[in-house]
């Protein structure tokens, strides 16, 4: 009889603090927020350099990244607001974290608002998390060559350097562009294949469809991942901004 008592005792406690926990999660701040940032003990005040571990659930990857207090970071841990068990907000670690650069007409990435407008020719986003597998270049081909199972036939910009495939919906609209280097020296770190995707800007009606907001993507040693967005005006800079995507990654990560 006492075990029994004491077994309903402890039940009830961890029912208890599950509901607390419940309803601190439904009072946290809003991803995106100062407040949610600082939960993970970041801080944006143009003063404190911030640390932040980043983590996935499938795999041991970790990646340490430390930001100087010029640069503007913001940061989440997936599932935080899930409904059913919720992901415990750490601070020190997150999945993700988002930064924003300039490129420079001297083809160098700076922190936002750091130089004069008319020295820029554009921002960036750039997001870095861990990575939950490396695909082998093998499995990166086999899947660009399904990406490109339904496109026109590809068209070669000597002006962008860059090979272009205009992927098409299953009733023959534009859906989006894909581009891959001309030159076939130009790899990841893994030697992959460096894939750039655009969505379609114009309307069809105009007859003035073209791309629009532009992404590519990198892993690095150790399980980082970079994936990195800009708008289609910067797609001649495309090599230079690969490099300088690894040039600022070379400089944030803590090894």
């Amino acid at each position: 009889m006492r075990n029994s008592i004491k077994l309903l005792q402890v039940m009830a406690f961890c029912l208890i603090a599950l509901n607390l926990y419940a309803c601190k999660r439904n009072q946290l701040p809003h991803s995106g927020t100062r407040a949610h940032n600082e939960l993970h003990g970041i801080v944006n005040d143009g003063k404190t350099t911030n640390e932040i571990v980043l983590f996935n659930d499938i795999n041991s990857f970790q990646t340490k990244l430390r930001f100087p207090p010029e640069i503007s970071v913001v940061v989440e841990t997936l599932g935080w607001n899930a409904p059913e068990q919720p992901t415990l907000i750490r601070k020190g670690y997150a999945n993700n974290a988002r930064i924003g650069l300039d490129l420079t007409k001297k083809m160098q990435l700076v922190p936002k608002k750091s130089i004069a407008e008319d020295q820029l020719l554009g921002g960036l986003g750039v997001q870095f998390s861990a990575n939950g597998g490396i695909p082998t270049p093998e499995y990166i081909e086999a899947n660009f060559k399904e990406s490109i199972a339904n496109t026109r036939p590809f068209e070669d910009k000597p002006e962008l350097k860059l090979r272009e495939y205009t992927q098409l919906t299953a009733n023959g609209d534009i859906s989006g562009y894909l581009y891959v280097p001309l030159d076939k020296n130009i790899k990841g770190f893994e030697g992959e294949k460096i894939l750039i995707g655009c969505h379609v800007g114009g309307a069809k009606s105009l007859n003035n469809q073209r791309p629009s907001s532009c992404a590519s993507h990198i892993r690095r040693a150790g399980g980082l991942s970079v994936t990195y967005s800009f708008d289609s005006g910067l797609l001649p800079y495309w090599h230079e901004i690969l490099s300088e995507i690894n040039n600022v990654t070379d400089r944030l990560v803590v090894q």
